[in-house]
């Protein structure tokens, strides 16, 4: 995908599959130019429109109430990271520069944090043991 109007400039977006497909069964019963039109069919969603659709969203997914839309860009980092992607991988996904960027973005749950943990004191064992 393709956004025209980014953040600092037009830029690509990979998406996976399941997003995909999900905005193509969209665009098919979409009726005009918007995938996601704002109240007035004929122009896209604006900053209130967007909000409510977020809202209401947010509360049918079980999203905690205070999430904001933004937060859904730290979730990708993280899962992408929590997943074995690196931090640079992450941040490309996102748009980011800097890996230092995508750093702030990027959270780990405790499982992933008692797994690392795991796995560096197999590493200390083994070579104790050498």
């Amino acid at each position: 995908m393709t956004l025209i109007d980014a953040k600092t400039r037009p830029r690509h977006v990979l998406l996976g599959e399941s997003a995909r497909e999900l905005l193509d069964s969209l665009a098919r019963r979409a009726t005009g130019e918007w995938v996601f039109p704002g109240k007035r069919k004929d122009q896209p969603l604006n900053k209130n429109d967007l909000w409510t659709f977020w809202t209401k969203t947010r509360d049918v997914a079980g999203i905690v109430a205070d999430a904001r839309l933004h937060d859904l860009r730290h979730a990708h980092a993280s899962h992408a990271v929590m997943n074995g992607e690196s931090l640079h991988v992450a941040g490309r996904l996102l748009g980011h520069r800097r890996a230092s960027t995508t750093n702030r973005y990027a959270h780990l749950d405790d499982a992933t944090l008692n797994q690392a943990a795991e796995r560096v004191a197999l590493a200390i064992t083994r070579k104790l043991r050498r």
